[in-house]
């Protein structure tokens, strides 16, 4: 007898203040809450996207309280596949809570890799590479300034910015995939301390897993108009390095409509194509294959291959621009 079907579970963090248990009340009893005080709390709800059955699971947090229990959302966060923070668009001051909870999320990925070399290889990836190539690298630091002794120190700090900033959010732990080679910070000791300060400094980060931020118009009366304008949104989505949608939580459909699409967006990163090829680029017209249960062997291969492809499209990109 074959054993009974497991839907694949899709965990989502979903991040919200006092009035925003719209959107969890909506996806869960298709009704609209008003208001609610906000406890960890998680459900789990079946349902179909794109012909395929996935298990979804949330949990809910309040951004007041999320210094109160960091170990316990650290751990969430780390087991989490999508995350939503949703915000009421009339109440403006609680963008300044999002931005500390994606701050405290950025420092639980800072301490897993603070920060990793660039290890992908100059020729092709071998489809049977081990994970020795994703692995953590520990900086090794000469003593002296050994790099451009010649180069007044502003020169060198150019030179850094150059190499380690990037306008767009910088997903962690790839940077390589916006252009930024970390293995600049092995040079010499000047530039592991200096490049290491503008790195963290002079960038925007984002975390390699879908991400998006819900602006819920669900309050917003003639008496109590908007705080946050939709351009404002965008904007601050962007520096957050994920995607903006803007819905009201009285409507069942665009709640399912924003869950569905971060189920696709995991699914991208957790399907695999045919292995038969021996190329690291996904074949065209092939039907990905599901892994339900991923070992970390398995993840960072997977990893590797798509960030290696879309660095090659990125840098095919910039050469077009270049020579056009």
């Amino acid at each position: 007898m074959a054993p009974p079907f497991q839907p694949k579970v899709v965990r989502f963090l979903v991040g919200a203040n006092s009035y925003g248990r719209g959107f969890y009340g909506q996806f869960f009893y298709n009704t609209w809450v008003e208001t609610y005080d906000l406890i960890c709390d998680s459900y789990r709800k079946q349902m179909v996207v794109d012909d395929k059955v996935a298990l979804v699971e949330m949990l809910e947090f309040k951004y007041d309280d999320a210094r109160g229990y960091l170990a316990l959302l650290d751990q969430i966060f780390q087991d989490s596949d999508a995350i939503i923070l949703a915000f009421d668009v009339t109440a403006r001051e609680e963008l300044d809570l999002i931005m500390q909870n994606h701050a405290i999320f950025l420092e639980f990925m800072r301490r897993e890799s603070t920060p990793r070399t660039c290890s992908i290889p100059v020729g092709l990836i071998d489809k049977d590479a081990s994970e020795e190539i994703c692995q953590k690298t520990s900086l090794q630091t000469p003593l002296t300034f050994t790099c451009f002794p010649r180069l007044p120190p502003e020169l060198q700090l150019a030179i850094l910015r150059a190499a380690l900033r990037c306008p767009d959010p910088v997903p962690l732990p790839m940077a390589h995939i916006r252009g930024i080679n970390l293995n600049i910070l092995k040079v010499c000791k000047f530039f592991h301390e200096e490049g290491s300060k503008i790195f963290w400094k002079e960038n925007t980060f984002m975390p390699l897993k879908p991400m998006t931020v819900v602006a819920d118009l669900a309050r917003v009366t003639i008496t109590q108009p908007r705080a946050v304008t939709t351009a404002e949104g965008h904007e601050f989505a962007r520096r957050l390095g994920c995607k903006y949608t803007e819905l009201s939580s009285k409507d069942h459909e665009p709640v399912m409509e924003v869950v569905k699409d971060l189920i696709r967006e995991h699914r991208a990163w957790t399907e695999v194509p045919s292995v038969e090829s021996d190329s690291p680029f996904p074949a065209e017209n092939t039907n990905p294959i599901p892994i339900t249960q991923p070992n970390k062997k398995e993840s960072h291969r997977r990893n590797l291959k798509r960030g290696f492809y879309l660095l090659v499209k990125s840098f095919k990109e910039r050469a077009s621009r270049n020579f056009n």
